[in-house]
């Protein structure tokens, strides 16, 4: 039987994602263990598992805390992590291809064959077909 989660899974976005979240962040954000990276003291109160890091050309994401090994206001990246997101209509099918349980996002391709994070919360639960 077939988890809620499990990669192949489509799922009906219940919400656009909100308009302007990502105002003055870099579209995508690719980060490698190693990377030494800003790590600024504001939070997402709606995701408390990410960190906003920036790295040294300026650019800016938000980031699993997990994946960074902080040093003061700084971080050392410890897993390869994209920042791209999707921004799909209400309606529209994605499908699942890895998921991110902990921090509450999914990594999907949408009908047009693009791939990024969509948050769990924005889905219609009821809508997972096979």
């Amino acid at each position: 039987m077939k988890r809620p989660y499990d990669p192949g899974s489509k799922f009906r976005v219940r919400e656009a994602f909100p308009s302007g979240f990502f105002d003055g962040l870099a579209s995508t954000l690719l980060i490698r263990p190693g990377d030494v990276v800003a790590v600024a003291s504001q939070e997402s109160p709606t995701w408390p598992a990410f960190s906003l890091v920036t790295n040294p050309r300026g650019e800016s994401g938000w980031v699993p805390k997990r994946y960074l090994k902080r040093r003061g206001r700084h971080g050392v990246v410890t897993h390869d992590y994209d920042t791209t997101c999707l921004d799909p209509a209400a309606g529209e099918t994605l499908e699942l291809v890895e998921a991110d349980e902990d921090s509450g996002w999914l990594w999907c391709r949408d009908s047009r064959g693009h791939i990024g994070w969509f948050p769990i919360l924005m889905l219609d639960p009821a809508s997972v077909t096979e």
